[in-house]
């Protein structure tokens, strides 16, 4: 299922939220997370954050819409020496369905964004831009937020299938991800967002971390999520097999 969180910036902004989605006094030194999104109009800002986890001020990992017409951006913060970010090159269209996941080990300073479409295997893209990734800051606690961000950055349209880790989540596992409508990976899964029909605030990682809504998003279609099958072969039998 999916969630639509059609913002109109008038201060009544439909989002969802949930605080300390890590866990109490926990960084942002190791994590991932991915979702499907589309939207159907122009973001009425020059940014439209569809997924962050912020403290508000010092520390930031954003999947943003930078417009309609070019591309999205993944964000990092902090950096040390510079800026460390992905920016597709590639216009994505109005009304199509988006699988977007990120990465983040300050340990070894990694990151890795993906982008993909419905059936289509995801993309894995390096980071650029100079500096290394810095140790976040910890507390203040790391906050989901999921269609808006502290800087009224607002995003207009659908986002299913919402996933947090506190790990760093392989090429594989992220493309494992895109094709599958529950989380793969069970292990040191923070947070799982279905938006089922009547419970669009339900944590499905067992965790107990429910959503709060603001200002009454609704529930609406989510993406065909495609699994590639094996072709059709006839047996001995006569009989067409998988």
């Amino acid at each position: 299922m999916a969630v639509n969180v059609n913002s109109t910036q008038t201060g009544s902004e439909k989002y969802l939220r949930r605080d300390a989605i890590l866990g109490a006094g926990k960084s942002l030194d190791l994590v991932s997370m991915c979702c499907w999104w589309r939207t159907s109009v122009t973001p009425l800002w020059s940014w439209a954050a569809i997924l962050d986890i912020s403290n508000g001020s010092d520390n930031d990992f954003l999947i943003e819409l930078k417009n309609a017409t070019s591309g999205m951006e993944f964000w990092h913060s902090p950096v040390t020496g510079g800026t460390l970010l992905y920016d597709s090159a590639t216009g994505m269209s109005a009304n199509t369905w988006y699988f977007s996941g990120f990465t983040r080990r300050q340990s070894d300073n990694s990151s890795k964004a993906y982008i993909g479409t419905e059936g289509a295997t995801p993309t894995e893209y390096s980071m650029t831009g100079s500096g290394t990734l810095s140790a976040s800051p910890s507390p203040p606690d790391q906050n989901l937020m999921i269609g808006w961000d502290p800087w009224n950055e607002d995003f207009a349209g659908d986002i299913a299938h919402v996933r947090v880790w506190e790990a760093f989540l392989s090429g594989a596992e992220m493309q494992a991800e895109a094709k599958s409508a529950q989380a793969v990976r069970r292990a040191n899964l923070a947070g799982e967002y279905r938006f089922t029909s009547g419970n669009l605030t339900l944590d499905s990682s067992g965790n107990g971390r429910t959503l709060t809504a603001y200002n009454s998003p609704t529930w609406v279609a989510d993406p065909i999520i495609r699994v590639a099958q094996p072709p059709f072969r006839r047996s001995p039998n006569r009989l067409w097999t998988r």
